[in-house]
């Protein structure tokens, strides 16, 4: 077995046969595309293969004596970060170890290139392809459910309004934010592995960066992004502002916000959660408000390719490979 990377017309075969699959099997984020026939072939053939292309980069398991190929995904470098999509294997090696084999391939040769994290964008429905990063592979979900807050549920901190600045960041200030917000919102168990990883986070900000002040102190950094009918606000507090009310404030201020310019068409605002001990708690506070928590549409995991490379010795991958 090898890993190769793909010529462009391979690469826009896999595409096609990746948005297709992901049409078939319902995924959350596409749904939207399923009911409008032209805007699904225009997606399909067009805009989704296009993505691929440009920004990522071809990766295919390949059988070393017959040739034929195993399996593939595709992935975007960025300093010593792969952020990979969802890794498709083929329906005849499908339940015998290749997803786990493709991995460790993979680790072992992104490993050898010198890069340091695999970061993977798995579909919340994907539940072979969560147990296999996160039980076998031993990844740590960095996101995947979203709190959802109704307009009503919404409380009002009106006193303290006037004493709050949402500030967004220049370029050059934003490493510094991410590396917080990569120490924060994983789990201690990873933390010792984070250290440099603002530029690994960067990718998963959909939005301007932005720092966040009370009467002009620092209290921690937020993004915000749209996805269908209401915005997703990230939000992490340095540790003095911990189960504080400005919490509470600081999110009550920005639904507020983004409600006044109309970006919550639903009238829902979405707090993404992380998997550290704190976002678990401001989750529950929010939920304690009148929130309701929703599984992400995508799930972000992130490893470390030396510890996945380590694997390679299992026999599972030894007995697919022989």
């Amino acid at each position: 077995m090898k890993i190769a990377k793909m010529k462009p017309w391979e690469a826009y075969r896999a595409s096609l046969i990746l948005c297709n699959h992901f049409f078939q099997t319902g995924d959350l984020t596409y749904r939207a595309w399923m009911n409008h026939p032209l805007k699904k072939f225009l997606f399909q053939y067009l805009v989704f293969p296009f993505v691929c292309m440009l920004f990522f980069q071809g990766i295919k398991l390949v059988d070393a004596e017959s040739g034929s190929e195993i399996g593939f995904m595709f992935v975007m470098y960025r300093n010593q970060v792969a952020i990979g999509t969802d890794i498709f294997i083929h329906p005849e090696y499908q339940a015998k170890g290749a997803g786990f084999a493709f991995l460790v391939r993979y680790a072992q040769y992104a490993h050898q290139k010198g890069l340091r994290y695999f970061i993977g964008k798995i579909s919340s429905e994907n539940k072979p392809s969560l147990k296999l990063t996160t039980k076998k592979m031993g990844m740590t979900r960095y996101y995947d459910r979203v709190i959802l807050i109704p307009e009503a549920n919404i409380p009002k901190h009106d006193y303290v309004y006037n004493r709050l600045q949402l500030n967004r960041l220049p370029k050059k200030a934003v490493k510094e934010a991410l590396q917080f917000v990569a120490n924060q919102m994983f789990s201690r168990q990873f933390q010792t592995h984070v250290e440099g990883m603002g530029g690994v986070i960067e990718p998963l900000w959909l939005g301007a960066v932005h720092e966040l002040r009370y009467e002009g102190e620092l209290v921690g950094y937020a993004s915000v992004s749209t996805t269908d009918s209401h915005p997703i606000v990230r939000i992490c507090f340095l540790p003095k502002w911990w189960e504080s009310e400005l919490e509470t404030a600081f999110i009550s201020y920005l639904a507020r916000k983004l409600i006044t310019k109309q970006q919550a068409k639903s009238g829902l605002i979405g707090v993404q959660a992380g998997c550290s001990e704190h976002h678990m708690q401001l989750a529950g506070k929010l939920k304690e408000l009148g929130a309701e928590e929703k599984e992400h549409a995508e799930v972000a995991v992130v490893g470390l390719f030396e510890q996945m490379a380590q694997l390679g010795e299992r026999e599972q991958v030894a007995s697919f490979s022989s």
